[in-house]
């Protein structure tokens, strides 16, 4: 074989190798981060916002972040909230228009719809709070497969005209699932990601769904 020969087996050696690690790379790329036993995760739902009832289904023009938190979290939900706020700032106003961020809460008992939403305009506009009864927000927590458990403190009362004692929530801790759900313009989930994410993380996520 000529040595001109051989250099054009070779370049076409080498080009297929690069089409296929290319093609691979694409691939994982594109591919949803999401892990194989969540792969059937979310669906439509109905809770309460500030604005009334919200469907899912009525933001089917966006891109969805969703998380499971709750106002008084010392840690985790505002840092998250805090990160949506910082991509959608990031975005274009033709992008941002088409960007929303939900916080469904975890602790309905304190967290009223008027506290929800003094919560959520702290961080950006784009950002709603929702709630509901107990049974109904475990119900779309099952949905996502995430998780909450409250652990309440509390306070016994004396009424003493009335001879009658009662317990009054204190200063209580829910222990919740931290995940981000990435959710399309088809209302699945595209990606979950750590409540920490890289800020450049979050957003990629956001811009291939857009």
């Amino acid at each position: 074989m000529s040595q001109q020969m051989k250099k054009m087996a070779m370049g076409i050696g080498l080009g297929m190798i690069f089409g296929v690690l290319a093609m691979f790379l694409s691939r994982q790329f594109m591919q949803p981060s999401v892990p194989d036993a969540y792969q059937r995760t979310g669906g439509d739902f109905t809770l309460q916002s500030p604005q009334g009832r919200f469907n899912l289904h009525d933001w089917r023009d966006k891109v969805v972040l969703l998380y499971f938190g709750y106002t008084h979290c010392p840690d985790k939900c505002p840092l998250t909230l805090q990160r949506w706020a910082q991509v959608f700032r990031q975005l274009p106003q033709d992008k941002t228009d088409h960007v929303g961020g939900l916080l469904i809460t975890v602790d309905p008992e304190r967290d009223t719809l008027p506290v929800l939403q003094d919560y959520t305009r702290r961080f950006h506009p784009n950002i709603m709070g929702l709630t509901g009864s107990e049974q109904e927000i475990r119900r779309v927590a099952d949905l996502y497969r995430a998780d909450f458990e409250a652990e309440r403190h509390h306070l016994e009362m004396a009424h003493e005209h009335q001879g009658m004692t009662r317990q009054a929530s204190g200063n209580g801790t829910v222990e919740h699932s931290s995940f981000v759900y990435v959710i399309g313009r088809d209302g699945r989930v595209h990606a979950m990601l750590p409540f920490d994410a890289p800020i450049e993380k979050l957003r990629s996520s956001i811009e291939r769904l857009l």
